[in-house]
């Protein structure tokens, strides 16, 4: 899912006014700035569920990624052997071909069990980092199991929706 230009995160990006045209080309670091305190919150009926605050490769590429994790926990209808896991460089497995391989991103998931199609809501409060290097940057969004499932990244500062889309699972 790419996502709305970074000023949407309550960061805007250094405006350089001199002739760049005329520069040398230099190979920087990218420019990571930190978003204010952001809340991420999914509401699912499906088995399992993750936002990945990464590429696939766990490189930040893609622009976005967790600085820090505030707070994390359920709204609604957390049960005793459900889990959620929000922080940097967690691991979790992806089908590769014929292969399952262990991938390791920024995320914010939660894991219910298999075939447990309750509703639940959880949620992560974020501060998160942003390259304004980018124009636009991505988020992946993953579930499984039989259910529907959204995700929503609102403004802590504003109260305000940045950004929600919806997975339906079958």
């Amino acid at each position: 899912m790419i996502l709305p230009i970074p000023q949407a995160l309550g960061v805007s990006p250094a405006i350089d006014v001199s002739d760049s045209a005329s520069q040398p080309t230099e190979v920087s670091e990218p420019m990571w700035k930190e978003t204010s305190l952001t809340r991420i919150i999914v509401n699912s009926t499906a088995d399992w569920g993750r936002i990945l605050f990464d590429d696939l490769n766990g490189t930040n590429s893609n622009g976005i990624r967790i600085r820090s994790v505030v707070d994390s926990g359920w709204l609604l209808g957390k049960e005793s052997d459900e889990q959620i896991f929000a922080g940097r460089k967690i691991a979790w497995p992806d089908t590769e071909y014929d292969r399952v391989v262990a991938r390791k991103g920024d995320m914010v998931a939660f894991f219910k069990g298999l075939g447990d199609f309750h509703p639940t809501v959880a949620y992560a409060d974020l501060i998160l980092e942003i390259n304004l290097d980018l124009p636009r940057v991505y988020v992946w969004l993953m579930t499984g199991g039989n259910g529907t499932t959204s995700f929503e990244i609102v403004s802590q500062d504003k109260g305000g929706t940045i950004w929600r889309d919806i997975m339906v699972a079958t």
